[in-house]
């Protein structure tokens, strides 16, 4: 109710000032009511110098078997990232079926790299996933840019 998400039709160019602006009055935007918003509204933002997707390594990997128990799960990142983005629910490490592992995260390395400890060992012969979520609500570079699509890794 209190949100509108856009998509540019084009690439914005990179560490530009833009403007959006919401068209208001009769041939502007409406609620579902219909109730028309008054007038125009602009919404200044720089866009960032980082023009590069964000990219991570996986520890597990995808497909790796005989995991010793007392593993730890490590996400490294290519480049520094938004602390307040790596939550619970943007790298997930869970069990095969989405149940979330309790555990420790620590983030060290310049914030680029991510080591969850879980709270009891892993169970042999079982698989589990870590999956850090990708677009606008997932995880982001400190940059602010975000990862195209999740990342994913399936191990036992």
């Amino acid at each position: 109710t209190a949100t509108v998400r856009v998509q540019p039709v084009l690439e914005l160019p990179p560490a530009t000032t833009c403007a959006l602006r919401l068209r208001g009055g009769q041939t502007g935007l409406h609620d579902l009511a219909g109730n028309v918003l008054a007038t125009d509204v602009r919404i200044p933002f720089t866009t960032s110098t980082d023009t590069a997707s964000p990219s991570a390594s996986l520890s597990p990997s995808d497909g790796a078997a005989n995991v010793a128990p007392g593993s730890r799960v490590v996400v490294v990142f290519d480049a520094p990232m938004d602390p307040a983005t790596l939550r619970d629910d943007t790298v997930l490490v869970t069990d095969d079926v989405g149940t979330p592992l309790a555990g420790t995260r620590a983030l060290t390395g310049g914030d680029r790299i991510l080591t969850f400890t879980p709270n009891v060992p892993f169970t042999n012969l079982t698989y589990y996933r870590t999956r850090v979520v990708g677009g606008s609500t997932g995880a982001r570079r400190a940059t602010g840019n975000w990862f195209p699509t999740d990342r994913t890794a399936r191990f036992r």
